[in-house]
Parts: C-alpha cells; structure tokens; sequence
C-alpha cells in the first residue's frame, strides 16, 4: 500500500517534503496572524519633545502588515524594530519548525524506501 488514508481520504500527496514545508508554513503564518498571538519582541522608539523613550514589548505580525493594532497609536512612534530576540523567534516558528517538520517526513520517506529495498 503506497497510499496514506485518514478518514477514508486520500493523503499520499503528503510524501513530499516541499509540500509538507509550505502547508506547515501556511499554517504556522495563519496562526501568527489571525489570532494575533503578541511572540515577537519589538523595541519602540518615541521622541516627546526633546525627551527620547524607548522600550520593549511583544507584537503580533499582524501589526508590521498594518492591521489588528490602532495605527494612530503606532503613528506616535517614531521607529519600530525588531530586536534580536524577535528576529530569532522569526526564524525559528516560520522557518526553522517547517523545515523540521519537512525533514522529519523526508527521513522517515528514505526510511521506508529503504525497507522496501531490503
């Protein structure tokens, strides 16, 4: 049987692992945007007058494409960064977990074939 079943559907196309990378990516981005979970720490620059404040606090991705937040209060700060921190969690939740998931199918592929080979 060469064919993955789950609830009598058809899920062979599952083998490959560029597909596996991009429906877990897909998913992953959906999550980060949709419920507007705060993961990523941001550093806030805000200037009053002479007075320059900066601090810290986690964001969404949803705020960087511009909604789910007030703008008019994003308009009050002069620059939004991401720190090193947040870059991290970047790399690591949309494209370190996917290319993990993607290699734990493409093992597990090679694993298969070759018990079928022996």
């Amino acid at each position: 049987m060469n064919s993955i079943y789950f609830c009598g559907m058809n899920l062979s196309f599952l083998r490959n692992p560029k597909l596996i990378f991009l429906i877990s990516f897909i998913f992953i981005v959906g999550v980060s945007l949709i419920p507007q979970v705060e993961l990523y720490e941001c550093h806030f620059y805000y200037q009053d007058g002479v007075q320059e404040l900066d601090f810290k606090k986690n964001m969404s991705l949803s705020y960087f494409l511009g909604y789910g937040y007030d703008m008019e209060a994003l308009a009050l700060y002069q620059k939004i960064d991401l720190t090193w921190k947040g870059k991290l969690m970047f790399l690591l939740l949309l494209i370190g977990f996917p290319f993990l998931m993607s290699y734990r199918f493409a093992l597990k592929k090679r694993v298969k074939d070759l018990d079928k080979e022996i």
